[in-house]
């Protein structure tokens, strides 16, 4: 659902392989403690389904999961930059405060 403060980000890894775009309202970042968003210090924006445009098939990226499997990581197979990540499911206690499961775009 697009709103009336959305604005379309677009993005690449380096070497331009891996494009896409996002419709979002982009008004805080959120920290990740996993530990590899630890160890890279990165910040993330979750948004839903219909706001993630892929422009490279998600069977042209290169999966890399850990530990329960449960979020995915996609990478550029040819430059290594992480274009994005599907998170893993809602906790119980998530799911008890309304927390939605994502569900990236195919």
């Amino acid at each position: 659902m697009i709103r009336a403060k959305d604005k379309t980000y677009q993005g690449r890894c380096h070497c331009g392989f891996l494009t896409f775009s996002v419709v979002a309202n982009i008004d805080h970042a959120r920290v990740c403690n996993c530990s590899i968003c630890s160890k890279r210090g990165t910040m993330n924006f979750r948004v839903p389904n219909d706001a993630l445009t892929l422009n490279t098939p998600l069977d042209g990226l290169t999966l890399y999961q850990w530990g329960s499997k449960t979020a995915k990581d996609y990478f550029c197979p040819n430059c290594g930059i992480l274009g994005f990540r599907r998170p893993s499911l809602p906790t119980k206690e998530e799911q008890e405060r309304g927390i939605q499961p994502f569900e990236a775009g195919q």
